[in-house]
């Protein structure tokens, strides 16, 4: 990460603090007080002709700054204060638009802008303005956006950033690309931007020779298989497979398995002969985004085009094989139709993969849900514009995001603009989960030994859901769950291997502890200070900080630059006291002991797993939840889980996983690095960096959660 940029943004938050205080005692005025710079980055370093040119389609993308004044307070009533009338209700998206929005004239200016330049508005929002057009009207656009703020316009304070983004072809992109970043004095300088490709942590596993199998059965009917081979093909999202020694048994979980797994069936007591009435989750919609969505492939792997989007096909056909009932679907585009080129057409098809697997695992837990997939066409911010519109207009109770980037990727601009969706779903109480990625503590896009974090995952105002291994089987005598432990394939990862794998977990450098993790996993002050409790080797400099900056390590909701100034003076030094720490749950995620899937019309071949998976069976975990919620006719909407899970283990403590009604399963034992020095080791009972709390037992959620909720 560029130094000079994470010092311009210590400056200029801090400035954004002094802002909020003087905010609170003026009148609205057009000029942003929160403004901290802006930054811009066109289209020309895409440009690959002849398949991506000036003139083929492109999204002007600005990200806007919200009007924070009083945010902070509106999530602290909704979450924290049992005894305000928004507690659990939430505001709804028309009251945050009215309330958070930047001045109506942002707006209006950058229509203005966008139809001079021949491009076509398609979303306006509260932090988000997106346009269609060619790559070069997008330029054009860019530069009259630029022009305005040299003129010292002051509705341009409220524009974070400019972006082009190539509709499609985003695998074109290069490694970094150079931007401009203006600040409030005038000044400018020019910045790079590091591209890392928001990929789903979604991996596959296919055993060879197999010497052993075995079924477990329920009404004559097989809910999860045991198999024993001496060798595996490890099939990664882009590559080849290849083919590895194995000595772990493989246990492929079916939908059945996987509701007594979490024990969801005593909620649809009749299962066992195909009948999911109860709860099942049908006063629920459930949202999952994804790029591509779930085109047809040919023999080679690679889309067809025109584009077809055969999701609700695959689904029911899954369905059909293991006695679900159909999905109810409704596929959405606010971004656009994919088009397929040949580029993208082996990425597309990647991307099936991945939609598939959400789709049908958060059906087989919540067979009566209804689910919005929203389809982004292509793999770049418009994913985050697909997610905005779903919570913009309040289209999903949930929403599951199996994709990622790694943190240390982000400019710190972008660290700021993406937050502010989720701030924006967390307000108006709708939960979001998103994988924590599939290389254990590595989520960096160097890789082995630097340790990152996966964005979104990490994000305060999401749920990140890392990675367990589950043996239903009995071996030696019992079930049980440990992580989903970092495995390399071969040779150890610093040679130049790519093929390894385990649960996300660890620490963010861009965002602070959220007051959830800071009163309930930490227990306040005192707990800040039992240093063991954050796994971190050396738990002094930060508090060095926190004190000078704070008054003390008090977390706060925006983005912690005390760290940044830690980070910019020697990276060394950086700790996670302080930090938001994730994951916050856990699910099932290793291939080992994954599940099947049907795409593109048949079942496929391999074994599939990653934190990919663990998402969506998280949220509908949830959906269950709030669906017997809704049943018992409670005024109470979950919003974002992490709270509320939180709350509920600080509340009973260890009796949350050994009570004689345990709402969570705890993870026993497990780690997501090569060694103890660059990796995080499990705690069981309580919040570790590998597998958060551990996983729901969504049974005794339902029925012995629900009642300690206030």
């Amino acid at each position: 990460m560029n130094r000079s940029a994470i010092y311009a943004l210590v400056i200029a938050l801090a400035a954004m603090a002094i802002a909020a205080v003087a905010h609170a005692a003026t009148a609205t005025t057009s000029v942003n007080p929160y403004f901290i710079g802006n930054e811009f980055f066109n289209c020309s370093p895409y440009l690959f002709p002849p398949y991506y040119t000036n003139s083929s389609t492109a999204h002007l993308i600005v990200f806007t700054y919200l009007n924070f004044a009083d945010l902070n307070n509106t999530i602290y009533q909704e979450y924290y204060n049992s005894s305000s009338p928004l507690y659990h209700t939430f505001i709804t998206p028309s009251k945050f638009d009215s309330l958070y929005s930047p001045p109506s004239s942002v707006d209006s200016e950058l229509s203005s802008i966008a139809t001079g330049n021949g491009l076509s508005v398609v979303m306006t929002s509260p932090s988000m303005f997106v346009a269609n057009g060619t790559a070069q009207d997008v330029d054009n656009a860019i530069n009259a956006i630029i022009s305005a703020i040299q003129s010292n316009a002051t509705w341009t304070t409220w524009v974070l950033i400019g972006e082009c983004n190539p509709v499609g072809d985003f695998f074109t992109k290069p490694i970094t690309e150079n931007g401009i970043r203006f600040y409030g004095n005038g000044s400018s300088i020019t910045v790079k931007r590091q591209l890392a490709p928001i990929m789903p942590p979604l991996e596959s596993i296919s055993p060879g020779t197999i010497n052993y199998k075995s079924s477990i059965q329920i009404n004559k009917r097989p809910v999860a298989v045991e198999i024993n081979a001496q060798s595996a093909t490890v099939k990664p999202l882009f590559g080849s497979p290849q083919e590895f020694l194995f000595q772990f048994p493989f246990e492929m979980y079916f939908p059945q398995g996987m509701e007594i797994l979490y024990n969801a069936t005593p909620l649809y007591p009749m299962w066992y002969v195909g009948n999911y009435n109860g709860i099942n989750g049908s006063s629920i919609t459930m949202g999952i985004v994804d790029a591509f969505g779930d085109p047809i492939c040919n023999s080679s792997g690679l889309a067809e085009s025109p584009y077809v989007n055969q999701i609700t096909k695959d689904a029911d056909i899954f369905s059909t094989i293991f006695g679900l009932p159909n999905v109810s679907l409704t596929a959405i585009y606010p971004m656009g139709t994919p088009k397929i080129t040949a580029l993208n057409a082996a990425t597309a098809c990647g991307w099936a993969d991945e939609s598939v697997l959400d789709v049908e695992w958060s059906h087989s837990i919540a067979p009566g849900a209804k689910i919005l997939f929203g389809v982004s066409p292509d793999a770049g911010d418009d994913l985050f514009a697909t997610v905005e519109y779903m919570v913009n207009n309040g289209l999903a109770n949930f929403i599951s995001l199996s994709w990622g980037e790694p943190e240390d990727a982000m400019d710190p601009f972008y660290a700021l603009a993406y937050h502010e969706i989720f701030l924006q779903a967390a307000a108006e109480g709708i939960g979001v989960f998103a994988s924590s990625g599939d290389s254990g503590a590595y989520e960096d896009v160097v890789g082995y030994p630097y340790q990152s974090a996966l964005y979104p995952s990490v994000d305060p105002m999401v749920t990140g859901v890392g990675g367990t291994s589950n043996y239903i089987f009995p071996w030696n005598g019992h079930e049980f769950t440990f992580a989903w432990n970092f495995y390399d394939f071969g040779v150890p990862p610093y040679f130049n291997d790519f093929i390894f794998w385990g649960t996300g977990g660890g620490y963010s450098i861009f965002y602070a502890m959220p007051l959830y993790q800071y009163l309930y996993a930490f227990g306040g002050p005192m707990g800040l200070m039992e240093g063991y409790r954050f796994f971190e080797r050396s738990s002094f400099l930060p508090f060095i900080w926190g004190y000078l900056i704070n008054g003390g390590p008090v977390p706060t909701e925006g983005l912690p630059w005390y760290r940044a100034v830690e980070y910019l003076l020697e990276p060394g030094l950086y700790s996670p006291v302080g930090a938001r720490g994730y994951p916050d749950l856990a699910a099932d995620a290793n291939p080992i002991t994954g599940v099947p899937i049907v795409v593109n019309g048949s079942l496929s071949p391999f074994i599939w797993g990653g934190t990919s998976l663990a998402s969506p069976l998280t949220m509908a975990m949830t959906t269950l939840w709030q669906d017997y919620i809704n049943a018992k006719g409670m005024n109470y909407k979950i919003g974002q889980a992490a709270p509320v899970a939180y709350q509920l283990w600080y509340e009973l403590g260890r009796n949350a996983y050994t009570g004689s009604n345990p709402i969570f399963i705890n993870v026993a034992y497990g780690f997501n690095g090569a060694n103890s020095a660059t990796g995080w080791v499990v705690r069981p009972y309580e919040w570790n960096p590998v597998t958060g709390l551990g996983s729901f037992n969504v049974g005794n959620l339902v029925f012995y959660g629900t009642p300690l909720l206030k």
